[in-house]
């Protein structure tokens, strides 16, 4: 056997067996080329939670600056609702100490005026017919002179 003879026996020989290694590196290479649009895709969806979350964290701000506004709003409710109450008490002690002695004076007065005119009604009725009697004996002893006279 010559030298290119045994070189090329070599190489063929060589071939062969590197032949599974080169299937394999071609396998690897398909393997590596998926890996890599699997890590693109992945990379898009990172960027698409990133901004996502840029918006939720937005949104919970905004949430974090209603919730502030609102407790905000409550203690001033609570206080108005406080002066309320202070001003209810007030008005309802007032009403106990001044207005409602004054009431039950005025009711005691009228009260008192009523039974007056009522007594009166009577004793107007009484006279009315006193005076009617008196009217009527006025005009009888006038007649009765006339005709004396």
């Amino acid at each position: 056997m010559s030298d290119n003879e045994l070189l090329s026996a070599i190489s063929e020989m060589m071939d062969r067996k590197l032949e599974p290694i080169h299937a394999d590196i071609i396998e690897l290479k398909m393997d590596v080329r998926e890996l890599q649009v699997k890590v693109e895709n992945l990379e898009v969806r990172v960027k698409n939670l990133q901004t996502d979350m840029k918006g939720v964290k937005s949104d919970i701000k905004e949430l974090q600056t209603d919730v502030k506004e609102l407790q905000t709003d409550m203690k001033v409710m609570q206080a108005k609702m406080e002066n309320l109450e202070f001003g209810m008490k007030k008005m309802q002690i007032r009403m106990e100490s001044d207005v409602s002695p004054r009431l039950q004076n005025i009711e005691s007065c009228y009260l008192s005026t009523y039974q007056r005119y009522s007594e009166g009604a009577g004793q107007i009725d009484s006279m009315q017919m006193d005076i009617d009697v008196l009217k009527s004996t006025v005009i009888e002893h006038s007649e009765k002179l006339q005709r004396i006279s």
